[in-house]
């Protein structure tokens, strides 16, 4: 029985919305190459450290998740609440590890929000982390970049490219229908087989 409603439990709880809806960070090869389900003002986004152009990366540099610089802002907390991970003083993410920077000192996540051609100029909102005199620190910051430069030949500069994520936080989640029905036929089982036990006792 112990078995039992051990399994049961971890299923339920794994396939709780909660448990869902937790933010993930993505790493490959030993660097840090995005997140899954970060939430920014109430709903969950994806997002990917992607080296290129802001025309390459985003339609001609015209198409962008975040449109102002209230909601980039609001996403460049939510990758610093992440990276730096405020519940576990030990965490750190020094800036070489993260895809696209190879500058060990200092790291710039960026996320564009508009452009102006007339100017060559991305507006962006960009998360900062730093490496100096052997001490940690993060910050924001506005990046001048030109929307044709390419990041893959600037070692301390990258893109987020954010998308909304399948799971919202507000809104209704997506029921994991698979682990509940594998809990509910576990349960279905077991009942079976109690019932069995006592009328072969009787």
């Amino acid at each position: 029985m112990f078995h039992f409603r051990t399994l049961l439990f971890s299923l339920l709880v794994f396939a709780s919305p909660a448990a869902l809806a937790a933010p993930v960070l993505l790493v490959q090869n030993s660097e840090y190459v995005g997140a899954d389900r970060v939430d920014v003002s109430g709903a969950l986004y994806d997002v990917r450290f992607v080296e290129g152009s802001c025309n390459a990366l985003f339609a001609g540099c015209t198409s962008f998740t975040f449109t102002d610089f209230v909601s980039a802002d609001a996403a460049s907390q939510a990758l610093f609440s992440l990276l730096t991970n405020a519940l576990d003083p030990n965490f750190y993410v020094p800036p070489a590890s993260v895809n696209g920077c190879e500058d060990a000192s200092m790291c710039y996540i960026i996320t564009p929000f508009a452009s102006n051609a007339a100017q060559n100029w991305v507006f962006n909102q960009a998360y900062r982390l730093s490496e100096a005199y052997g001490h940690h620190g993060y910050g924001y910051a506005q990046v001048g970049i030109s929307p044709s430069a390419d990041t893959t030949s600037v070692s301390l500069h990258v893109y987020a490219v954010w998308t909304p994520s399948e799971l919202v936080v507000d809104g209704e989640v997506p029921e994991p229908q698979g682990a509940a029905l594998a809990a509910i036929a576990l349960l279905a089982l077991q009942i079976s087989r109690r019932r069995k036990l006592r009328v072969a006792q009787v």
